[in-house]
């Protein structure tokens, strides 16, 4: 699994976002996303989802280990996967 910080990061750049862009789009601060791609906060549940929009993701799983984005596959049901690593199932 992949942490926060690192998929809030990772999206935003994918979506050619700056800081204050996904800001906007979330309705909150530029520190606050400051904040989340330091790993200080995290995002909230629906922030997650518009996250998990932003990057072409069906969803989002969210565990003790971290998070994991589900991509959709048009062979069957979404499958697992990271923004840095790929997907895997």
């Amino acid at each position: 699994m992949t942490t926060a910080a690192a998929i809030v990061r990772d999206v935003r750049r994918r979506a050619n976002l700056t800081q204050e862009q996904l800001a906007d789009r979330l309705d909150v601060s530029v520190r606050m996303v400051q904040l989340w791609e330091c790993g200080d906060y995290e995002p909230r549940a629906d922030q997650v989802r518009t996250l998990a929009h932003l990057a072409g993701a069906a969803g989002v799983s969210i565990g003790r280990d971290g998070w994991e984005l589900l991509f959709p596959d048009a062979a069957g049901p979404p499958t697992r996967g990271s923004l840095e690593g790929g997907a895997s199932t």
